[in-house]
C-alpha cells in the first residue's frame, strides 16, 4: 500500500525480473552473446559464441519464467486456473465431484461460478482504480 493505492505483488516481481534481465543483457558477456545470436547466428559462431548453449539457456529461462508466473498466480489468487467446479472426491459442498469422476454442473454450480467471476471483476476494478489514481499523480508531476 503506497500513497493510498495498493499494488499487487506481481508488479514488484515484474520490476525485479525486468531489472535483472536488463542488467544481464547490457552488462554481461552473456548478454552480448544473446544479441549476437539474435543478430546473425553464423557471425556469432565465427567469433566464438557458443550458439547452441545460448539458445538452450534462453529456452530454459523462458520455461523458468512460465513456471514463476504460474507460481505467482497460484500464490496470489489461491487458484491454479483449473475449473473451480471440479473438486476431489471427499470434499463437501455443491461443487464436489462424485467418486466415479466428474458430475454434470447443476444450476447452483453455475451460479457459484458466476459469483466467483463477479467477485474477481470487483477486485480487478478496485486495482484499476488504484492505478488510475497513480496515473493522475504522475501526470501532475510531469
Amino acid at each position: 500500500n503506497i500513497g493510498g493505492a495498493s499494488f499487487p505483488i506481481e508488479i514488484v516481481w515484474w520490476l525485479v525480473i525486468a531489472a535483472l534481465a536488463t542488467w544481464v543483457l547490457l552488462r554481461t558477456s552473456f548478454g552480448n552473446w544473446i544479441f549476437g545470436v539474435g543478430g546473425d547466428v553464423q557471425a556469432a559462431r565465427n567469433v566464438g559464441v557458443p550458439v547452441k548453449r545460448v539458445k538452450i539457456t534462453l529456452f530454459m529461462m523462458t520455461a523458468l519464467a512460465a513456471c514463476l508466473l504460474a507460481a505467482i498466480q497460484a500464490s496470489s489468487t489461491g487458484r491454479t486456473g483449473c475449473d473451480s467446479r471440479v473438486q476431489p472426491a471427499g470434499r463437501s459442498g455443491p461443487r464436489a465431484a462424485t467418486i466415479s469422476g466428474i458430475r454434470r454442473p447443476s444450476a447452483t454450480d453455475v451460479a457459484q461460478v458466476e459469483d466467483d467471476r463477479l467477485g474477481h471483476e470487483k477486485q480487478l476494478s478496485a486495482r484499476l482504480a488504484g492505478f488510475a489514481r497513480w496515473n493522475r499523480i504522475f501526470q501532475v508531476v510531469r
